[in-house]
């Protein structure tokens, strides 16, 4: 189990499809530095509708969302931990 405010930055890459998804969010705040980073990628086709409340709930868990960018295929989410 990593420590609260172990690591750098956390990458979710084609991983948020559960559920639960928020609790994988919760728990990277928990374990990344204050100012660390969080990545995303998921697929353009299953997020884009719902991209403003990810964004909220990302926010939420205490992450500042930077950068919004799209690909003809992916949405990338760039975070860091206030």
């Amino acid at each position: 189990m990593l420590l609260d405010n172990e690591i750098d930055a956390i990458v979710f890459s084609l991983s948020l499809m559960g559920s639960n998804y928020l609790d994988y969010i919760k728990e990277a705040f928990r374990v990344v530095k204050p100012y660390g980073n969080i990545f995303i990628c998921e697929p353009k086709k299953k997020v884009e509708k719902r991209l403003e409340v990810l964004k909220k709930e990302i926010e939420s868990t205490g992450f500042k969302i930077v950068e919004v960018s799209t690909s003809s295929q992916f949405i990338y989410i760039h975070g860091i931990k206030l």
